[in-house]
């Protein structure tokens, strides 16, 4: 790292994890290409340390968010070692995850025996694209939301039907629209 030293830029690249790069320049009175540069060289030295990718046998496929709002890129974990494979794309975009498969031999493809991702349609098919033989198993959270998503229409249907049921019965219920939405005391017909 030319024109700092490497305590220095640990500061700088730490500071860059809390922060905005735009952030650490004007704190530290620094320009914004050089806080930039001081970051991606510190980042390009942690990956380096990293093993290259050998003997892959599990991932975790996910999106991460960057910054507040709807700006996410695709995060592919290597789940044995627990460390990030792959950080890039625009969010969960079909493309986004080609670019990573793109990246592996047919050998490595062949070890993965194992993928965890979430329930969307683009992960599933490139997954299955690439790499068909591996199990796939998917973000239990992912899974809760569906199931709860499903029963909460199923109680839709059925208050629905049972709302007509009454009605029919009941000329006071039919007419009076406010005690649809009245939950106080339950009526007993």
């Amino acid at each position: 790292m030319r024109g700092s030293s490497n305590w220095y830029a640990v500061k700088k690249s730490r500071l860059c994890r809390e922060l905005t790069v735009k952030r650490v320049a004007k704190l530290e009175r620094l320009g914004w290409y050089q806080v930039r540069q001081i970051e991606t060289n510190y980042m390009n030295e942690l990956i380096s340390r990293f093993d290259k990718i050998t003997k892959l046998r599990a991932i975790g496929i996910d999106e991460i968010s960057i910054r507040k709002g709807h700006t996410h890129m695709t995060c592919v974990s290597d789940l044995d070692k627990g460390c990030p494979l792959w950080i890039g794309g625009e969010g969960r975009r079909e493309e986004d995850l080609d670019l990573f498969y793109n990246t592996l031999s047919e050998s490595q493809k062949k070890n993965v025996s194992l993928v965890i991702m979430d329930m969307g349609k683009p992960f599933r098919k490139f997954t299955l694209k690439h790499i068909p033989h591996a199990q796939i198993i998917y973000n239990k959270f992912h899974i809760l939301f569906h199931i709860l998503r499903h029963l909460s229409d199923a109680m839709d249907t059925v208050r629905k039907q049972e709302y007509r049921r009454v009605s029919e019965k009941n000329e006071y219920l039919s007419r009076d629209r406010s005690i649809r939405f009245c939950h106080t005391k339950p009526i007993w017909i």
